[in-house]
């Protein structure tokens, strides 16, 4: 539960187009959305003064290879994997 993990804010991202198979219809737009993502986190960030982030990440493997291929200036990040029910560490990236 987020109770659990050290966190002094949350930020939930979507599509705008809200969640779905044609949330992201192309390649162009799933590149928009990787970057927009990036700078949502980036801002957040500088906003609140973060140390670490936190990504846990419903959605395609393809949507998490593009936000990887951009993630880069955010700085120490966690990500997460769905075990369902529940989600474990996998891998931190070092900021």
């Amino acid at each position: 539960t987020r109770g659990a993990l050290p966190v002094s804010s949350y930020i939930d991202i979507s599509p705008a187009a809200g969640v779905g198979s044609s949330a992201i219809p192309d390649g162009a737009a799933a590149k928009s959305w990787a970057v927009a993502v990036r700078d949502a986190v980036r801002r957040a960030v500088r906003n609140h003064d973060s140390r670490r982030v936190h990504l846990f990440m419903s959605g395609p493997a393809g949507g998490a290879l593009l936000l990887g291929h951009v993630w880069n200036r955010v700085g120490s990040t966690l990500v997460y994997e769905d075990l369902s029910p529940g989600y474990t560490p996998t891998f931190e990236i070092p900021g």
